[in-house]
């Protein structure tokens, strides 16, 4: 899946804020999808985003000014500094480019020429009422990339369908890239928003998450196939984890002594046994899912004191004592289909 992206349909929403959007970039995060913006139309979208920040933070300055001389109180809004706010932007477009959210397409000068021929003969996507070089340019950048990298399965979004689009042939909301154009390339499916888009894909864009769902169902994540899941895969990771948590473990409940190791001293933990699970449950996220549950741990603990008035030849740390004692750890990890547990972490820790 191939999708190249208009300024129309980012120009009230340049950070991609809202499910349909985040949506589309998780699908690309995944390589499900590659998204295409042409330098001109990140270009046209920081133009009109520091067009309309200036707008905005007139207005703030006019609204302090107002509720300064109208309230006897009143401590001005903090106001963003504009240069700022425009790094942020050109930061954004950056990482989402390094990350592989998104493919920025430079365009090339060659393109110049069979522009202004367009621009001269009132060629799509000119018209007799518009000469938008932008549009010929991003277009050409667009279809020239789809043609040379012989690309199927192309979306184009836009919200300028007036001039990419053959508004005669217009059907249930069906938009049809124009004659004119489909002579460049005829690859092209047209959206106007990314709410349609999705609607129109949700079976590919739900897929994963389908199959995933389908996959775990037929999976019993019972106690006995998480512990085993977890032994299998994270068992030696498990034990170091366990093995650290003596900060965790409280030695005043432990031995009566308990206040002279936290005056100093340690806890140590000798041998341990995590025998079962209990308590699981499984959240599905999307196309991977959050196991949680109780590891019962069976733990050997020394206690050794800080020994401060000792005399010479006396120890340092004199050993307390010994117990056996229950843990209960509280994990979480996460897994996706065919998987196997990933990202485990304990929450929480009780003795008994």
């Amino acid at each position: 899946m191939n999708i190249f992206i208009d300024t129309s349909i980012l120009y009230p929403n340049p950070f991609w804020k809202g499910n349909y959007y985040s949506r589309i970039l998780d699908v690309a995060i995944n390589g499900r999808a590659k998204i295409y913006l042409s330098r001109v139309v990140i270009k046209e979208l920081r133009h009109n985003f520091e067009k309309n920040l200036t707008k905005e933070l007139f207005e703030l300055k006019k609204t302090n000014s107002s509720l300064k001389n109208n309230l006897r109180y009143f401590k001005p809004f903090e106001l963003p500094d504009k240069e700022k706010c425009l790094t942020d932007f050109d930061r954004f477009y950056e990482e989402m480019a390094k990350y592989n959210r998104i493919t920025v397409l430079e365009y090339e000068n060659d393109l110049l020429e069979p522009i202004l021929e367009r621009a001269i003969k009132r060629e799509k996507p000119f018209s007799e009422k518009k000469t938008e070089l932008k549009d010929a340019l991003i277009w050409l950048t667009y279809s020239n990339y789809v043609n040379e990298n012989k690309l199927e399965n192309c979306f184009l979004l836009t919200k300028n369908c007036t001039d990419f689009c053959d508004l005669k042939k217009l059907k249930n909301n069906i938009f049809e890239l124009h004659d004119e154009l489909k002579k460049d390339c005829d690859k092209f499916q047209i959206f106007n928003s990314f709410q349609t888009f999705n609607q129109a894909n949700s079976e590919y864009l739900d897929k994963p998450e389908k199959e995933f769902k389908e996959w775990i169902e037929q999976i019993d994540f019972s106690d006995k196939y998480v512990f085993d899941l977890l032994w299998e895969n994270e068992g030696d990771s498990i034990t170091d984890k366990i093995y650290n948590l003596t900060d965790r473990i409280d030695p005043d409940s432990l031995f009566e002594e308990g206040y002279l190791i936290s005056m100093g001293g340690y806890l140590d933990i000798g041998d341990i046994e995590w025998y079962d699970c209990s308590d699981v449950e499984v959240e599905i996220v999307s196309d991977y899912a959050i196991v949680s549950g109780t590891l019962n741990v069976n733990a050997e603990i020394q206690g050794y004191s800080y020994n401060s008035v000792r005399d010479k030849g006396d120890e340092k740390f004199p050993f307390v004592g010994e117990r056996n004692i229950e843990i209960k750890i509280f994990f979480n990890f996460t897994i996706e289909k065919e998987g196997t547990p990933e990202n485990f972490e304990i929450t929480d820790v009780i003795t008994e």
